[in-house]
């Protein structure tokens, strides 16, 4: 009497071909995903979006400057707001944050400035190369932490900007980290927004001095140990071609929404020993078209590139001046801002 083998759907040699295989990593693959990404979410542990901080704009409120700066750590390395306020007689804040971009200054602009019931007349954005029309928030590592703080919502203006030029890879890491936090290894959480470098309101001129020669005393030492880190001018693409997939317009309309006189700045990379400008071609080119544009659209427009009194000796690196040069500039600026006292830009 013969036993019957047990039945089996499969095969021993159709469960060890390459298609049973590839079925079994697949499901195997769609298990981990399950586990990774939906059992820390069912069990309240996924990442919870930052607040709006309202104690920006609060602040904003309480110094009800006439002029604001948007900018990152360029901005804060040449413009002493307390200092200027004495030289043009006019109540100046910065908004400047390390690191921060042309996406990071949009929400600034709409969200903060835009929420303030005391809003400034002008508002300068300090920008180096062609960052201006470059899709991005960050010059270095992302913070999504505060660009969660300075939203109001969805931003869907802000999301399709960031979406045209967001890989398949960033999508993946933007979920991965809403789920798990503590994966995402933004930089050191700001006490407030910019406080890294934004304005301080309500201190006199010798307090910020003194927190800028503290912030910036890193800037002081490598120029003393006569090691410049010196980088070059960047160039990411024609202006026609990448100025409308930009935060530029973004930022163009909303300061027109809010009627606020936009002017845009555009600091000089480190010149030549010999003072000639380090400006490549295609940014010459690119800076002629973006004036163009500017005026074009009612945006004052103010290229530093080639300024006389401003030279290579200044610098610490590619851009950033060292501190003691930062009272300088800001006269430099100030001739600029009101040549007459009183006229504008």
């Amino acid at each position: 009497m013969t036993t019957d083998p047990p039945c089996n759907s499969q095969t021993a040699d159709e469960q060890g071909t390459p298609g049973s295989t590839r079925r079994r990593a697949t499901l195997l693959l769609a298990a981990m995903l399950i586990v990774v990404l939906v059992v820390p979410t069912l069990l309240g542990r996924a990442r919870v979006a930052e607040p709006f901080d309202q104690s920006a704009v609060d602040r904003l409120d309480s110094a009800a400057p006439e002029i604001v700066f948007l900018g990152n750590s360029l901005l804060e390395t040449r413009i002493d707001t307390g200092y200027l306020d004495e030289l043009a007689g006019v109540r100046s804040a910065s908004l400047a944050v390390d690191g921060t971009g042309p996406g990071a200054w949009y929400l600034q602009l709409k969200n903060v400035i835009g929420a303030s019931a005391n809003r400034p007349q002008r508002v300068f954005i300090f920008f180096h190369d062609d960052l201006i029309t470059r899709p991005i928030s960050f010059t270095g590592r992302k913070d999504n932490t505060l660009t969660e703080r300075l939203s109001r919502g969805i931003e869907a203006d802000y999301r399709l900007v960031v979406s045209n030029t967001e890989t398949f890879d960033d999508r993946i890491r933007r979920v991965f980290t809403m789920i798990y936090p503590l994966a995402d290894a933004s930089s050191p959480d700001r006490n407030s927004v910019g406080s890294a470098g934004a304005f301080l309101a309500g201190t006199s001129r010798a307090e910020a001095s003194a927190a800028a020669d503290r912030f910036f005393d890193f800037a002081n030492r490598r120029a003393l140990a006569n090691n410049p880190d010196i980088q070059q001018p960047k160039f990411h693409g024609v202006f026609d071609l990448v100025a409308e997939n930009s935060f530029l317009p973004l930022l163009i309309g909303q300061a027109n929404e809010l009627s606020v006189e936009l002017i845009l700045v555009r600091v000089s990379a480190r010149p030549m020993d010999g003072g000639t400008p380090n400006e490549p071609d295609v940014l010459a080119r690119y800076t002629s078209d973006l004036s163009d544009y500017l005026a074009t659209n009612g945006v004052h427009y103010i290229d530093m590139t080639g300024h006389p009194d401003i030279d290579a000796g200044m610098y610490y690196d590619g851009y950033h001046l060292i501190n003691r040069y930062r009272s300088l500039y800001t006269e430099i600026f100030s001739e600029l801002l009101l040549p007459d006292r009183g006229d504008n830009p």
